[in-house]
């Protein structure tokens, strides 16, 4: 009789223990319902389990390097053309491009450099200057006409002055026109420049009245 008493006790025991998870997982719903709807009821949103935030590794920004700056190119001098190069022997020799008038071209192929003359003292003066300028101008072409582009077959120097006339008029006129060929530039001795008498080795010498 005790035996059966305690068949029938373990029976409503392991019964109990049975519907023991099913009345937990009901109550658990039961109150996640309940809570819920208090949260809807006050407006508060229920709390969810937390999510982990993603993990967003920091990139460096890639630097992009500006362009290199490309260098203009360095213009290149035009070469001075023989004109040019007369003339600024012309002016390097008197030191006053005031003086400088123009570059002739004549039809054998020579040049003549066109200057104002430099007064003197006297006639004398005047024509002493002439002379010794023209040398020295004369010079100069003979060093530098290698690198004249078009190499003329002569140069001449010629110089002009105010000149008063019978009736008292100045008018500026040719005075003076000295030719020297490159060969007879090539005979000269260039370093003793005191002693070249300059209209004696002449190709062609004309004078005005006036410097005689």
């Amino acid at each position: 009789m005790n035996k059966l008493k305690e068949f029938i006790m373990a029976n409503k025991l392991v019964s109990v223990l049975l519907l023991l998870p099913a009345t937990l997982i009901g109550l658990s719903v039961a109150l996640v319902v309940s809570i819920t709807i208090i949260a809807t009821v006050l407006g508060v949103e229920p709390a969810t389990s937390p999510q982990a935030a993603p993990i967003i590794a920091e990139v460096a920004p890639t630097v992009i390097p500006e362009p290199t700056a490309v260098p203009e190119p360095t213009a290149v001098p035009e070469p001075l053309t023989t004109d040019e190069r007369l003339k600024n022997i012309a002016v390097g020799v008197v030191r006053d491009d005031k003086r400088f008038r123009a570059i002739w071209d004549e039809s054998d192929g020579s040049k003549k450099i066109v200057m104002d003359a430099v007064q003197g003292f006297g006639d004398n003066g005047t024509k002493d200057f002439m002379e010794s300028f023209a040398i020295d101008i004369f010079k100069e072409v003979n060093e530098q006409y290698a690198t004249l582009p078009d190499q003329p077959s002569s140069v001449w120097v010629v110089w002009f002055l105010p000149l008063v006339d019978a009736y008292g008029n100045t008018e500026d006129q040719k005075v003076m026109e000295i030719k020297l060929a490159r060969e007879t530039m090539t005979r000269i001795n260039w370093d003793n420049t005191g002693d070249i008498k300059i209209l004696t080795v002449a190709d062609d010498v004309w004078r005005h009245p006036a410097v005689r």
